[in-house]
């Protein structure tokens, strides 16, 4: 005999639903949170995540049901995403499914070696400039020398100074390396240029009257070389190698130089005085190339100034340097021989926008740059930042969109550069950000003022723009135009949007026909908001809830809807209209349509006359806010 209570089967599916992202978004990058919830009768055991039918990671078996999707591995493209719930009992039930568009920035930045250009002999200290531009934005630049990395500039900096007496003599290679926020990144062709310097102080090892001549038996100075007359103090100041001490007058100093390549070269010495009356003077081989030239008084012996003579010629192979102090007292750091370019500065101004004015919305900025030899590149700034890329050919202009700067007065510059590194800024245009603000918490919004074509624009500045179905443009709005609409197949319809408990839903309507059903506006078939025979009412999903009697005909008013998220209240030209409603309502994602409900694949419901100003907000707004939107016009 078998005994006990009969046994039991569970067969009822778990309920789930995908609750992240929302349903026609637009979504990048390696942490997107995918989430669900879900409940069954007894427990659910686990809910599995699917990517366009397929498994999207492991299986999730405890509250709160999430995952993070890297998106990067998708292609740029529609996905569909679900999600799957299971019982111990092995019933499953599945999501509705949630379309999402994958848009990751797989594009690299192109960059380039400006200058100094290929081929150029370099010496001292050298502006390595370069230009690179990106499809979102160059986020950070490397400088490297010889494939090995002298610099990280992030953000991107578009010029480093390299000091090229930290390298030996000879041909090295330059290039650059450009990032985006998304991580990808370009090198630069390399560029090979010429290092020639000349040697600093201490001076050559041959001795008093051979390689130095010094006034003052012993190194007075202690630091280095310690067996020679001349005297060598430590750096000091801005100083940059050893230093010699107070040069008097009748000293000098002999160095070897080696020139790489025949030219016309700059001869400077970085000294230091505090005196305004040194002097020095240099010979090669013998002979005068400087004249006496002057040492200003630096105001302190550890300030150091480069001070020189262009103009030298000299032929390519080994000579001998010489410099006189004509007039004590100075100290000498560094000597440097450097190759003689183009030294004329560029001329650069804005030339848009203008000085004082007020702007709005995208604008461009412009600007007029000339060189005596040429311009190879604008680069504006916003504030002293970077605005956009550098601009390397005329005319020299970039599109600013003033919503990613604060309201308020802001300073716009550019800086022009040669191809010699010369640079220039112009005088700096000062202007007035206005841009309307949006609203905390305003989902979507229509002025209804474009006045042709079939595209609503949503001014909220989530993206959620109206392909018009039928209806038509009117110069008679409440404010400027607006739309008008049959009452038979007339519609606006926007992407899907999410709303909570608590939302706001407002228009200004003006209805000649008071038909028994008239959509104002819906999102989805729970949040509608329409006129029952001229009567302002609610549907929920289930339940008709009217507010107050007929509004009167072929007058614009002002309606709005209005949940805190347990009490359902009407606003109509700005006072309560009827009693306000308890009702708690739940998430819904769903298609924001105006004139028209949607049911199914038809639409339904529609509205007679016209419809202007319509907002929708995620949150309860409060009468003063009502009243403030209703007088306010949206903002174009």
């Amino acid at each position: 005999m078998i005994s006990g209570a009969p046994g039991t089967s569970d067969t009822v599916p778990p309920t789930v639903s995908l609750t992240a992202p929302a349903n026609g978004v637009t979504v990048s990058g390696s942490t997107v949170t995918v989430s669900a919830n879900a409940s069954d009768n007894v427990g659910v055991a686990r809910v599995q995540f699917r990517l366009d039918g397929a498994n999207l990671g492991a299986a999730v078996t405890t509250p709160p049901y999430s995952i993070s999707w890297n998106t990067t591995t998708a292609t740029n493209a529609s996905h569909t995403l679900t999600a799957q719930a299971f019982d111990a009992a092995g019933n499953m039930g599945s999501s509705a499914p949630v379309t999402v568009t994958v848009s990751n920035d797989k594009t690299p930045p192109t960059v380039a070696i400006s200058s100094p250009t290929a081929g150029q002999t370099v010496s001292g200290v050298v502006t390595i400039t370069a230009s690179a531009a990106d499809n979102v934005g160059v986020t950070r630049i490397d400088y490297l020398q010889d494939g090995q990395v002298l610099a990280v500039l992030s953000p991107a900096v578009f010029t480093f100074t390299w000091n090229t007496t930290t390298v030996s003599n000879g041909s090295h290679s330059l290039s650059a390396r450009a990032y985006d926020a998304a991580g990808n990144a370009t090198t630069s062709a390399a560029v090979a240029v010429t290092v020639s310097n000349v040697a600093s102080p201490p001076p050559d090892n041959g001795g008093e009257g051979v390689s130095w001549h010094d006034l003052t038996g012993g190194n007075q100075g202690g630091f280095y070389r310690l067996n020679t007359d001349v005297d060598i103090i430590a750096p000091t100041g801005n100083a940059s190698v050893a230093v010699v001490n107070n040069f008097q007058t009748g000293e000098w100093l002999e160095y070897t130089i080696s020139v790489a390549q025949t030219g016309t070269y700059r001869l400077e010495a970085n000294a230091s005085s505090e005196f305004s009356t040194s002097r020095w003077h240099a010979e090669i081989d013998g002979v005068n190339v400087t004249g006496s030239v002057a040492v200003p008084n630096t105001g302190w012996w550890g300030t150091f100034q480069w001070i020189g003579v262009g103009g030298i010629s000299l032929s390519a192979g080994q000579h001998v340097l010489r410099i006189y102090a004509d007039q004590e007292y100075f100290n000498l750091d560094a000597l440097r021989v450097v190759a003689s370019g183009d030294t004329t500065l560029p001329t650069v101004s804005i030339t848009a926008p203008t000085v004082g004015a007020t702007v709005v919305g995208t604008v461009t900025v412009a600007a007029s740059a000339s060189d005596n030899v040429g311009v190879v590149g604008v680069q504006f700034k916003l504030d002293g930042a970077n605005l956009g890329a550098e601009v390397t050919t005329a005319p020299y202009s970039t599109a600013w969109d003033t919503s990613t700067a604060a309201n308020g007065s802001h300073s716009l510059t550019a800086v022009a550069r040669d191809a010699a590194g010369n640079t220039a800024t112009a005088t700096a245009v000062t202007v007035t950000v206005s841009n309307a603000s949006i609203p905390p918490g305003l989902v979507a919004a229509y002025s209804f003022n474009q006045g042709n074509g079939g595209t609503a624009l949503d001014a909220s500045d989530n993206g959620n723009n109206g392909t018009i179905s039928g209806a038509t443009w009117t110069s008679q709005g409440r404010y400027g135009n607006a739309l008008s609409f049959d009452g038979v197949s007339n519609l606006v319809r926007a992407s899907n949007v999410t709303l909570g408990s608590a939302f706001t839903i407002m228009a200004w309507i003006y209805s000649p026909t008071n038909a028994q059903y008239e959509t104002i506006v819906t999102v989805g078939t729970n949040r509608d908001f329409y006129l029952r025979s001229g009567v302002i009412a609610f549907y929920d999903g289930s339940t008709e809830r009217p507010f107050g009697s007929k509004i009167s005909r072929n007058v614009w008013h002002h309606v709005a809807l209005v949940s805190d998220g347990s009490t359902l209240r009407v606003y109509l030209d700005g006072a309560p209209r009827g009693t306000p409603q308890a009702l708690s309502l739940g998430s819904i994602t769903g298609v924001l349509q105006v004139g028209a409900l949607p049911v199914g694949s038809g639409n339904y419901d529609f509205f007679g006359g016209r419809i202007d100003e319509v907002r929708v907000y995620s949150r309860a707004l409060t009468q003063a806010e009502v009243q403030s939107d209703m007088t306010t016009p949206v903002a174009p």
